[in-house]
């Protein structure tokens, strides 16, 4: 999904309540996401040859539950 994808589904499910947190909660989620996906236990990963598209790692939807 792409970062603008992402926050589309954060706002629309009411996730979480982005509207406080920053001027711009899209480069706030595109940070977060470029951090996250950096890491060796991050639970992101970027999607190569795709700018600005992420995945979650798998198995870590099961590991948070």
């Amino acid at each position: 999904m792409s970062q603008k994808d992402i926050l589309h589904v954060i706002q629309k499910d009411k996730l979480k309540d982005i509207s406080q947190t920053s001027q711009s909660p899209l480069g706030t989620l595109g940070a977060t996401l470029y951090t996250n996906s950096r890491a060796m236990g991050g639970i992101f990963y970027k999607v190569p040859g795709k700018q600005g598209v992420y995945r979650l790692r798998v198995g870590t939807v099961s590991a948070l539950k």
